[in-house]
């Protein structure tokens, strides 16, 4: 399966429009490529160097790894990257209405000499050293991340993703993306961000402190059926079950047994499929007018 993906990736990366570098042994594709492989076999950039973890011979010489960590570094390198993922998200067909917005945390180890790894809060107010990763999906799509030290809040981090919206629909995300900037973001953006309200703001409709973005987000977690175009008469009626008096005059006046090929007769009237045995008991008269 990894050499499938990289079949795909090396056309891809192949036939994207790049400059190439002057006086340099390994130009940006191959550094690329290289990359690649060890992300495919999720392991790290040192081991792709070694050609003894290549499956047959490569068309192009291996880099060193002090090559590949000064070249990942390089402008031209991490443009190249971009160009790839633009060209490969395209392959999932237009943008879907409904993009998702999100974050995780990625850990180290306590003992790491990492200065850019920093401490923040993780799930259920713990707190850990590391980086998060922040994602914008299109599906299963990644359209857009970006990577920033565990200490950043999500909200921080979120304007650089919503920067690459397009077309128009909802963003969906945590709670730790409900604020009026992010909302008025995404509207410029024609597109209404989706979040579920803290602890401190549920069931306010303050309009001093909250833009129209934010309370219609509220309105629609609130009661979406009614804020996305349905009748509010239908939705008690969608999941309001049967009244019972209904259900117990139907089994009292089922039809009689009736034999079936290959199979025995059904039920008596009034019994119940499965359950306690003998008649049920009487059915009021008021189901009875009301069914």
């Amino acid at each position: 399966m990894e050499a499938k993906l990289y079949a795909a990736l090396y056309k891809l990366v192949s036939s994207l429009a790049h400059p190439r570098r002057k006086r340099c042994r390994f130009n940006d594709r191959i550094i690329v490529l290289v990359y690649l492989w060890s992300v495919l076999f999720d392991r790290p950039v040192c081991w792709a160097c070694d050609q003894d973890n290549w499956f047959g011979k490569n068309d192009f010489e291996l880099p060193s790894d002090t090559t590949m960590s000064r070249r990942l570094r390089t402008p031209s390198v991490l443009q190249l990257i971009e160009r790839a993922l633009a060209a490969g998200s395209e392959l999932f067909g237009p943008a879907p209405l409904l993009k998702q917005m999100d974050s995780k945390p990625m850990y180290v180890g306590p003992y790491t000499k990492d200065k850019d790894a920093k401490s923040g809060r993780v799930a259920q107010g713990k707190m850990a050293c590391g980086y998060r990763l922040h994602t914008l999906n299109h599906g299963r799509n990644v359209k857009f991340f970006q990577i920033a030290p565990m200490s950043e809040h999500d909200s921080a981090v979120a304007p650089a993703l919503l920067d690459h919206l397009e077309g128009g629909g909802y963003v969906a995300a945590d709670n730790a993306y409900d604020n009026n900037d992010l909302h008025k973001k995404s509207a410029d953006k024609n597109h209404q961000l989706v979040a579920p309200a803290r602890a401190c703001n549920k069931g306010v409709r303050d309009t001093k402190y909250n833009c129209p973005q934010r309370l219609r987000a509220l309105d629609m977690l609130d009661s979406p059926l009614t804020h996305c175009g349905l009748d509010p008469g239908l939705r008690p009626r969608a999941v309001q079950p049967p009244p019972a008096g209904r259900i117990r005059f139907r089994r009292a006046h089922a039809p009689g047994p009736q034999l079936r090929p290959g199979l025995g007769p059904r039920p008596e009237a009034g019994r119940p499929l499965g359950g306690r045995q003998g008649p049920l008991p009487p059915v009021p008269m008021r189901d009875q007018q009301r069914s």
